[in-house]
């Protein structure tokens, strides 16, 4: 990636990720990396683009690891601790005001995040239930039924509209939401290993 390009994404997602996304303005961008306007829209022709690679570079460098995480000699229930974690630990990162400016100001972008969310949770949860069953943790529920009930929950949580009005931040709203839904699909031997782990700032560590 181009040098000014790289700069002026990485600068660009703290501010955004820190302050949301309305708020912040491309002249104060540049004002921010003591660059032209010229050199920010050379890179970024308009702020709707800069808004959207912001955000899917972040998603596709974190979530990328839910793969490693899979591929890991854990059992299926470590696994899901882990990348529960993980996730809570992107939205730990990322205000909730950003949350309600992707909805208002940006549809297009909030509506790919949705479907890119769904998609990735929805392919590595999916596979680790399924091995999750055939270790005898998991109660032997539909999988698809499983991840409809579970993507229904946290579309339901991680939105602006129950975030502003809860008293729970983004990592514990995501880790509470998953938390309560897998205690209900684990069997007696699944829960034995869950109950290891804590729900909160210290779930998935023992």
């Amino acid at each position: 990636m181009d040098a000014d390009r790289e700069r002026i994404l990485d600068y660009a997602r703290k501010k955004f990720f820190a302050e949301g996304f309305n708020k912040i303005s491309m002249d104060e961008i540049a004002v921010g990396l003591g660059m032209s306007k010229k050199t920010i829209y050379k890179n970024f022709e308009k702020k709707e683009v800069l808004v959207e690679e912001a955000v899917f570079s972040y998603l596709n460098a974190n979530l990328s690891e839910l793969t490693i995480i899979h591929s890991t000699g854990k059992n299926s229930v470590e696994k899901l601790c882990m990348s529960i974690q993980l996730i809570g630990s992107m939205l730990a990162r990322i205000s909730q005001r950003c949350f309600s400016d992707m909805q208002v100001h940006y549809p297009r972008i909030w509506q790919k995040v949705e479907e890119y969310r769904s998609l990735k949770i929805r392919a590595n949860f999916g596979a680790i239930f399924t091995e999750g069953q055939l270790e005898g943790v998991f109660k032997p529920y539909p999988i698809d039924l499983v991840m409809q009930v579970l993507l229904s929950a946290i579309r339901g949580v991680i939105n602006p509209e129950f975030l502003w009005d809860s008293s729970l931040a983004n990592k514990d709203a995501f880790q509470m939401t998953t938390a309560i839904i897998i205690h209900g699909l684990l069997t007696e031997d699944g829960n034995k290993i869950f109950k290891k782990f804590k729900i909160g700032e210290s779930l998935c560590k023992k």
